[in-house]
This record gives C-alpha cells, sequence and structure tokens, in this order.
C-alpha cells in the first residue's frame, strides 16, 4: 500500500485480559511491517479499561463485542475488518518480529481460494496444525492434504468468510476446525508455511476452570465431527460410526478416570450434537 503497510487487518478478540492484550499489541508495533489496521473486539465486562489500553496503539480500531461468546465475536471481529485479507489472533498470543513481513508476501501472490497457516511456539515447543483423527481429535502431522489451521498464526482471504462463519452454538473449541470443514468444502485449500510463526502464551488456569473448558471442547467435538460428516462431506456411513464410536470412547475414558457420575454424559453430549447439526442442515439446505 502507499503508507508501506501490508493490506491486512489482524482481528482480536478479548475479554477482560487487557494486560494481555497490550502484550499482544506491542509484539505487533515492533514488527519489521505494519498491518493496515488492528481490530480489537472486546466482550468483557471492563470494557473502559481495554478501550483506554487500545488507545496507546494508533493503527487500533476498537469495537465492543456481541456478548454471545467467542464464536459470535470472532464473527464480529471480522466483519468489522476493512482490509482484504485478515489474521485471526487471541489476546494472549504473540506476534513474531517478521510476521506480517510474511504474510505480505503471501499475498502478493495472489491466490484467492488458500488459507494460510504456520506453526505456534507454546512453552518452548512448536505446535504443528494437523489434521482430526476419526474421532475428532487432532493427530499426526499430515504428509498430504491439511485439513486444519493453527487459530493464532494464520491468514485469511476476508472474501472466504462471505461463505463460511464461526458457528456459535460452539462455546469453546473446535470452532476453527468447523470453520476449515466449511472453507475446504467451499474449494479453498489449506497451506502450510514454516516461516509463518507466532507464539501463544495463555496464562495458567486453575483446575477447576481446565476442567470446565475440557468439558466444553468435548461438547464442540462431537458437535463439530457430525457436522463434518453430515454436512460438509455427506459421509452417512462415516456419521453412523462416529455416532455410535465417540460416546463409546469418552465413556470408557470417563471409566477409567473412576468418574461415575459422568459415564452417561457423552451420550446426551452426543444427541446435543445431533439436534444441532441436523438443525444447522436444514438452514444451510434453505440457503443454497
Amino acid at each position: 500500500m502507499g503508507d508501506g503497510t501490508t493490506p491486512l487487518s489482524i482481528c482480536i478478540c478479548t475479554m477482560d485480559r487487557h494486560d494481555l492484550l497490550v502484550r499482544c499489541l506491542r509484539s505487533i508495533e515492533v514488527g519489521t511491517k505494519m498491518p493496515s489496521e488492528i481490530v480489537v473486539s472486546d466482550d468483557g465486562v471492563h470494557t473502559d479499561q481495554t478501550e483506554m489500553a487500545c488507545r496507546q496503539f494508533p493503527r487500533v480500531r476498537y469495537f465492543v463485542g456481541p456478548r454471545r461468546g467467542l464464536s459470535a465475536n470472532r464473527n464480529s471481529v471480522v466483519k468489522n475488518a476493512k482490509m482484504e485479507y485478515v489474521s485471526l489472533l487471541d489476546d494472549d498470543a504473540l506476534v513474531s518480529e517478521r510476521f506480517v513481513e510474511n504474510c505480505a508476501e503471501l499475498i502478493s501472490r495472489g491466490e484467492i481460494k488458500v488459507v494460510y497457516t504456520g506453526p505456534i511456539r507454546e512453552r518452548g515447543a512448536l505446535i504443528f496444525p494437523t489434521n482430526s483423527t476419526f474421532l475428532g481429535f487432532f493427530g499426526k502431522r499430515p504428509k498430504g492434504v491439511l485439513e486444519n489451521i493453527n487459530l493464532n498464526c494464520n491468514l485469511f482471504p476476508r472474501s472466504s468468510f462471505k461463505t463460511c462463519k464461526f458457528d456459535e452454538v460452539i462455546t469453546y473449541g473446535y470452532e476453527d476446525v468447523d470453520v476449515c470443514n466449511q472453507l475446504r468444502a467451499d474449494g479453498f485449500r489449506i497451506v502450510f508455511v514454516l516461516d509463518l510463526l507466532n507464539e501463544h502464551a495463555p496464562p495458567q488456569r486453575s483446575e477447576l476452570a481446565a476442567r470446565a473448558f475440557a468439558r466444553y471442547a468435548d461438547q464442540a467435538r462431537f458437535y463439530v465431527m457430525v457436522k463434518r460428516h453430515l454436512i460438509w462431506q455427506r459421509s452417512y456411513a462415516r456419521l453412523f460410526a462416529y455416532v455410535f464410536f465417540a460416546p463409546l470412547h469418552q465413556t470408557v475414558a470417563l471409566l477409567k478416570q473412576r468418574r461415575w457420575r459422568e459415564a452417561f454424559r457423552p451420550i446426551f453430549d452426543m444427541g446435543f450434537a445431533i439436534r444441532k447439526a441436523v438443525g444447522v442442515r436444514h438452514d444451510h439446505a434453505r440457503n443454497v
């Protein structure tokens, strides 16, 4: 662009963690190249503190989020972006020095139907994007077609969100997998770029919070995988197999952990996943 910036909107979702947000914004400001804008969507209660923190950074455009969950906030931050390309971050991410510069090089290729992703450094280890196993867990790094992204290290054409969005049924977890399922069904490729590197530095969660988030993730995994087989891939044999084996596998895992009272929970979670996925399929069929 004429001002030397990259036609990129870095889109950050935050909620009552303005200290982490400031750390993230500072990491962008010391980069070798700047994005055209940084869009912050704030789902928090103490929005005055977060808005004040954002005023320190001239490229930031601040918005109050919809307060309907993280997926709704991701949809909101993308909707408010103005540039041709977007990169999605959480507030506990740290942008590497050359990230925007590397994004600029990828943007110059002009590949409209491609989403780029790279590795994430977390607690000293490199985390690579992987494909989902049959049960919906993250498996090994693929040798062939890549199906998923790293959510804190990515580059999307903004036009990709005209045909897909983050599913607001999901409370937490696997919303990135679901978006990738939608994009791939729409003909997009996911390309891994080793140099497209960022860091994820999440705060430590309490044991109670960690268990709650794991519970949400289990529900999301069932729902996203049922949607994948029912809507995006239309593989009914795999759907029936998944509906049977996934809750059985989860029940066995709970019994091994002596969590007797939770042993029937996966059956109810699968029932929820099927009901919601069938509703989404009906809506999708009406809109096609």
